[in-house]
């Protein structure tokens, strides 16, 4: 008899970020394959029809242009308050 497996897709984190939530100067990481990057809010995200639009900077002083889309949450970039990925070396 075949079994039925039933699959739970989780999007996001507990600690996941939405970009309404973040200010300039706050610190989030964007996490995903395995790696963290610390970025800093340098303007605050803006919603323009279902996209937000903001820039921070990492740690090295590069600045990321990021573009968020609602509707396409799963392409948009994973930001978390806290670091995903440990490093157990």
């Amino acid at each position: 008899m075949d079994k039925e497996v039933e699959f739970k897709v989780n999007t996001m984190a507990d600690d996941g970020l939405h970009p309404s939530q973040l200010n300039v100067g706050d610190t989030f990481y964007e996490c995903e394959y395995g790696q963290n990057i610390k970025c800093v809010v340098k303007t605050k995200p803006v919603k323009n029809k279902e996209n937000w639009t903001w820039i921070s900077t990492d740690e090295h002083g590069n600045e990321i242009d990021y573009l968020y889309n609602d509707y396409l949450s799963h392409y948009a970039p994973k930001i978390y308050s806290s670091p995903q990925y440990v490093d157990l070396a």
